[in-house]
């Protein structure tokens, strides 16, 4: 699947954004994917999330650093 390289890049974005640039020193697996689950946007269609077919929705990095 090609979602693979994107929640990739999505991952090393959301690092850079932690480690590098001071906001989240501590930015490391399980927090990343906090992040990432956090920022997911519901998909219309489907009311419980994660949902086994869809999961937490469709991902966006920008929600995932709103605090």
């Amino acid at each position: 699947s090609f979602a693979t390289p994107i929640v990739t890049g999505a991952a090393a974005l959301l690092m850079e954004w932690g480690i590098s640039r001071g906001n989240d020193p501590f930015l490391y697996g399980e927090k990343v994917k906090a992040y990432l689950q956090r920022g997911a946007t519901p998909l219309p269609g489907f009311d419980n999330f994660p949902n086994p077919l869809v999961g937490y929705g469709a991902l966006c990095v920008s929600n995932s650093l709103l605090v």
